[in-house]
């Protein structure tokens, strides 16, 4: 098995990212909160490539992670490199 899908959970302190990670272990996703940026990359090629058995995963970054943000999609939507699906929730906090 391999991942398949990757969530993305963004948004301010306070603005419900802990809930939604919770939602989503609730779903039987593998889930991490605030995953440094840099990191998520190797989070994903270990999971990929270790042959483990996580099909699908969440990890919230802090809103505050700015321009790193894109550079993360950049580096994750490619395809050839990881073929899984990529979603980014952000989490406003308005109700």
């Amino acid at each position: 098995m391999s991942l398949q899908d990757l969530v993305v959970v963004t948004g301010m302190s306070g603005s419900g990212k802990g809930t939604a990670l919770k939602a989503f272990e609730d779903l039987g996703f593998f889930c991490i909160e605030n995953l440094p940026v840099p990191l998520i990359p190797k989070f994903v090629e270990g999971i990929h490539f270790s042959g483990s058995e996580v099909e699908r995963a969440a990890v919230v970054v802090d809103i505050r992670a700015g321009e790193k943000l894109k550079d993360l999609e950049e580096i994750l939507i490619d395809p050839r490199r990881h073929p899984f699906h990529l979603f980014v929730l952000h989490s406003s906090g308005v109700i």
